[in-house]
């Protein structure tokens, strides 16, 4: 993806990975293990009174309350 977009605005891919990179608060883009990990843990014992619960993997890019 990174390099398709780098072929249509010219740039390297460098250039539009710090780009997308820059647009998370925590700096970088997620990778399929931040999204295993937390699969991991709801499958897990330590989740066993996780009820109803919605859980945003996104890199901090969403912030707030939602109903």
């Amino acid at each position: 993806m990174l390099a398709n977009q780098a072929a249509v605005t010219g740039r390297t891919v460098a250039e539009v990975r710090a780009e997308s990179e820059g647009a998370y608060p925590l700096g970088r883009i997620g990778l399929p293990r931040d999204v295993a990990d937390v699969v991991c843990f709801l499958a897990s014992e330590r989740a066993s009174f996780l009820t109803g619960i919605c859980i945003t993997i996104d890199g901090g890019s969403t912030r707030g309350v939602y109903p």
